[in-house]
C-alpha cells in the first residue's frame, strides 16, 4: 500500500520514522479524498539534515510532491519549488514564499497519536514539561527553578542564563533537574537530547497533564511538542510563534518572553473552568487544523486544483 510514497534520498521505507503513525493516517485519508487521482502523484519524504537538502535532489517535476520535515531555518525554498510540482514544508515558510510551497503540520511522535484522551478533571498533573536543557530554554528553567528571579527583566535573565550554561555546562546541563515550584506538576529539564522519558512514557504523562509548557527547540520557537500537546487536549503555553495557519488565531497561550511565568501558571491552575475551556478549544483546533485528517483534506484541496 502507498507504493507511490518513499523517503529521500534513499527511496527507502518511511514507516519506521518518528511520525510514521501520523503519516500512515495522513496518506490513508489523502487516498480517500483524491480517489483514483491519488496514484497520479508520487510523494517524496525528506527529513532535512546537513548532508541532504532539496538542492541535492534530482529534478522530479510534474506529478511529484515533496513533504519536507525538520528544516527549522525558514530559509529560501526556491530549489525545492523548482524540482517538485508542490512542496509541503514543516516549520515557518520563507518570505517571500514560492507559490507552490505550502505549510504542513509537524505532527509529532507516533506514541502520542496512539494515546487516548483522558478526561480533563481526572488528569494527575497541573503543568508538564520534560525535555533537554538547551540555551533557548535556560531563561524558563531559571525562572521556574528559582521563582524569586522571575522579577528580573528578560534581557538580564537571558544574559545570566547564557553565562550559566557556558560556565557550568558540564555540571548544570549534564544532569536532570526536577522543578518543584508548582503544585502537582511534572517539570523536568534533562541533561541531553532524548535522555529523559521514553516516547511511551512521555505520551502517557502528557495525556495526564492539564498544561504543557512548550519552550523553543534548538533553533526556532516551533516544536513538535506544540502539536503533541494540542492532540492530547492540553493547554499550551509557548513563546510567540510565527504567522502560520496552525498558530494564528489558535488557543495557544503565546508569550513574548518568560517573565512572570510562575505567576501566569499559578493563575491558570487556580481557574479550572478557564483551563477546561482552553483545553477543549485546543483539542478542537487540532482536529480541525493540525490533525492528519485536516492536513490530508488541505493537501487534497491543493492537489486537485493542479
Amino acid at each position: 500500500m502507498f507504493s507511490n510514497v518513499a523517503t529521500e534520498p534513499t527511496g527507502g521505507n518511511w514507516r519506521g520514522g518518528f511520525e510514521a503513525a501520523h503519516l500512515e493516517e495522513y496518506f490513508q485519508h489523502l487516498s480517500v479524498f483524491l480517489g483514483e487521482g491519488f496514484r497520479k502523484w508520487t510523494f517524496h519524504l525528506l527529513h532535512h539534515n546537513l548532508a541532504v537538502r532539496p538542492l541535492q535532489l534530482p529534478c522530479f517535476g510534474k506529478g511529484h510532491v515533496l513533504i519536507w520535515f525538520s528544516d527549522e531555518s525558514s530559509g529560501p525554498a526556491d530549489d525545492a519549488a523548482a524540482k517538485f510540482e508542490h512542496v509541503f514544508k514543516c516549520y515557518a515558510l520563507p518570505d517571500p514564499c514560492p507559490i507552490n510551497v505550502h505549510a504542513f503540520p509537524l505532527f509529532g511522535a507516533s506514541a502520542v497519536l496512539h494515546t487516548d484522551l483522558i478526561e480533563f478533571d481526572r488528569r494527575d498533573y497541573q503543568v508538564f514539561f520534560s525535555g533537554n536543557l538547551n540555551r533557548q530554554r535556560a531563561p524558563l528553567f531559571l525562572r521556574l527553578k528559582f521563582p524569586t528571579l522571575d522579577i528580573l527583566p528578560s534581557s538580564t535573565l537571558g544574559t545570566a542564563a547564557t553565562c550559566s550554561l557556558s560556565l557550568f555546562s558540564k555540571g548544570l546541563r549534564a544532569i536532570s533537574h526536577d522543578i518543584h515550584s508548582l503544585p502537582s506538576s511534572f517539570i523536568r529539564f534533562n541533561g541531553g537530547f532524548a535522555t529523559g522519558l521514553t516516547r511511551r512514557e512521555y505520551a502517557e504523562v502528557l495525556a495526564k497533564s492539564k498544561i504543557c509548557l512548550c519552550p523553543p527547540g534548538f533553533i526556532t520557537n516551533e516544536t513538535m511538542r506544540h502539536f503533541e500537546a494540542m492532540k492530547l487536549g492540553c493547554v499550551v503555553v509557548s513563546k510567540t510563534l510565527p504567522v502560520s495557519p496552525y498558530y494564528t488565531n489558535s488557543p495557544i497561550i503565546q508569550l513574548d518572553n518568560w517573565r512572570g511565568i510562575h505567576k501566569i501558571l499559578t493563575s491558570l491552575i487556580a481557574d479550572n473552568n478557564r483551563l477546561h475551556s482552553i483545553a477543549s478549544a485546543t483539542r478542537d483546533w487540532w482536529e480541525k487544523t493540525c490533525s492528519p485528517l485536516s492536513a490530508a483534506r488541505e493537501t487534497a484541496h491543493i492537489l486537485t486544483k493542479s
